[in-house]
């Protein structure tokens, strides 16, 4: 059975697949590693300006109420040290793997197969999910009183920069109304956010 960092990896590894357009491609050389290591140095980067963003859309990610869903080691955007993560891989950040979950339409933090209701938290946040099933519920969180942001950001010649924005936009879709949305071009990068908001200004990429 495979453990939490190697499922971590192998979801970014899937990432780099898919951006590069190798959909599910298998390649062991060395070289092609090499270049999965590139890729990932170079996400970085792109995150790191993506937390910028967020910033300027005056998202605090510094805050302690502020929570980062299904992220890890290599690509948390969340600031140290006053930070709190809910996800499968937070081991990978030192802290203690959990989940986000949706029963009943009622918003739960899933942790050591017990259910608890989230308490002092103001917004919760995510971005380029590893698979579409783990923000398809975000709406609900949404609807139900609680801030959220999510988004999706990279390179603008990405072979799934479409498909990304179309799964953040159909979220939007289900929104009660009451969010912000922004897509902005900054040199060869492309960055797409949802949040919680009590105006609404629509900036829709086509």
């Amino acid at each position: 059975m495979m453990d939490s960092y190697n499922k971590y990896k192998l979801n970014l590894y899937n990432q780099f697949l898919n951006s590069e357009g190798f959909e599910s491609v298998h390649y062991q050389s060395a070289a092609f590693f090499k270049e999965y290591r590139h890729w990932l140095k170079e996400y970085k980067k792109v995150l790191k300006e993506y937390s910028t963003y967020l910033q300027n859309l005056n998202i605090d990610l510094s805050s302690y109420d502020v929570v980062e869903v299904g992220k890890g080691l290599d690509d948390s955007i969340v600031m140290y040290p006053d930070f709190q993560v809910v996800s499968p891989y937070a081991d990978t950040l030192g802290e203690e793997n959990a989940g986000l979950e949706v029963v009943n339409n009622k918003l739960y933090i899933s942790k050591f197969d017990k259910l608890v209701e989230p308490k002092n938290i103001k917004k919760f946040i995510t971005f380029n999910p590893y698979f579409d099933d783990n923000i398809s519920y975000w709406h609900l969180i949404h609807n139900n009183g609680v801030d959220i942001s999510i988004g999706v950001c990279g390179k603008v010649c990405d072979r799934d920069s479409s498909d990304k924005i179309r799964l953040i936009s159909d979220i939007a879709d289900k929104m009660d109304g009451q969010y912000v949305e922004n897509y902005d071009l900054i040199g060869d990068n492309y960055f797409y956010n949802i949040h919680s908001k009590k105006r609404i200004k629509s900036n829709r990429p086509h």
